[in-house]
């Protein structure tokens, strides 16, 4: 993907497939995917998406295929 394409998706987390690997995190170059976590354990996945510049860099590294890219509709901000 392009970086002139990359203005209009965003990368959105599937819940139920996401294991808290936090391996995203890691690739997130904007720091739009927050590392949190519960005791010792890293919860799921959350991406800001005011921070998410949709570059997709974090789609290979999930296990579980938990994050998608999705257009942008702007009438949804």
């Amino acid at each position: 993907m392009s970086d002139a394409a990359t203005d209009s998706y965003i990368a959105v987390i599937i819940i139920k497939d996401c294991i808290g690997c936090a391996l995203c995190i890691e690739a997130c170059e904007v720091e739009a995917i927050p590392q949190t976590f519960t005791g010792y354990i890293s919860t799921i996945a959350q991406i800001d998406k005011n921070l998410c510049n949709g570059c997709g860099k974090c789609l290979p590294l999930c296990p579980q295929n938990a994050i998608k890219l999705v257009k942008i509709s702007y009438s949804q901000y």
